[in-house]
């Protein structure tokens, strides 16, 4: 099966529980992990790997059996372990199926998703870009205490993003600032996807409404609307919540207002994070 559907991002922006949620659709099947990152590899192994690697994440189109897939969840002090977990597949029922690859947005070529899939349909999560990079460092951290090989290693949130967004302005590589400059990468793919094949969602939203946000998913994919209840009552893959120092989160949204304001303009609507002053509190 090709994917019907794909989550782009953003890292840290309630993707994983997205995807959990849209898995627990009657008609929706997983791929064998959430994340395959295939179009954030280079040109020359997605033009190689497309059938052979990445069509193999899915499931196929006819088959008798349940599907199992491995989640990544963190446990109660944000350690990151996988599970198995098994989705029942019913005789006769048409179903799709679909993936979630949180850095897409910000890493993948887009131009090389529509060459392959040029029916998909994207979906967005966007949230207080604040907020998200203190998240996104605070994951970084508990990746260097488990001993991962990282590119960067971390210390001080104030001192890091700092540096990070004085190598954004020199044109370097950074970890945490950029991601949050939505726009940019929205309107990246917006010139290999019409707007009526994304739909761009708040995780404020997937919080306090995540049944109507996922009425509107299933909607943009093509599904029946389904009733989910006390499913959405779990929040996955969320680390042990922390609160942001005041001072910095006002430090750090001064640097992305700007880019708030014209994400705004280009949305046609209000940024929840930009309707209160303070959004600092409990932030995973």
């Amino acid at each position: 099966m090709k994917p019907r559907y794909m989550i782009i991002g953003e890292r840290k922006c309630g993707t994983s529980s997205l995807y959990r949620y849209l898995v627990d659709h009657p008609q929706v099947l997983p791929a064998k992990w959430k994340e395959p990152q295939f179009f954030s590899r280079s040109s020359e192994e997605i033009q190689n790997g497309f059938e052979q690697d990445y069509l193999p994440y899915f499931p196929l189109e006819q088959a008798d059996g349940d599907i199992h897939f491995e989640w990544p969840e963190l446990d109660q002090a944000g350690i990151l372990y996988h599970e198995s977990v098994r989705v029942p597949r019913l005789s006769g029922r048409k179903y799709i199926t679909g993936e979630a690859s949180a850095n897409a947005l910000h890493e993948a070529d887009p131009a090389w998703v529509q060459h392959y899939l040029p029916d998909i349909k994207l979906i967005v999560v966007l949230r207080d870009p604040a907020v998200r990079a203190y998240s996104h460092h605070r994951m970084f951290h508990r990746f260097q205490k488990e001993g991962r090989d990282l590119w960067k290693r971390v210390g001080d949130f104030r001192k890091d993003l700092a540096e990070e967004y004085e190598a954004f302005q020199q044109g370097n590589r950074d970890e945490f600032y950029s991601p949050g400059l939505y726009l940019r990468n929205l309107k990246r793919w917006s010139q290999h996807f019409s707007r009526a094949q994304m739909l761009i969602l708040f995780s404020d939203d997937l919080d306090t409404c995540p049944q109507l946000c996922l009425d509107r998913v299933c909607d943009h994919i093509g599904i029946e609307r389904h009733t989910y209840g006390s499913e959405l009552d779990v929040a996955y893959n969320r680390a042990p919540l922390q609160t942001m120092p005041e001072t910095d989160y006002h430090w750090l949204s001064a640097l992305y207002r700007t880019h708030d304001e014209a994400l705004a303009e280009w949305l046609g609507e209000a940024l929840p994070w930009r309707a209160s002053t303070l959004n600092v509190a409990n932030h995973g």
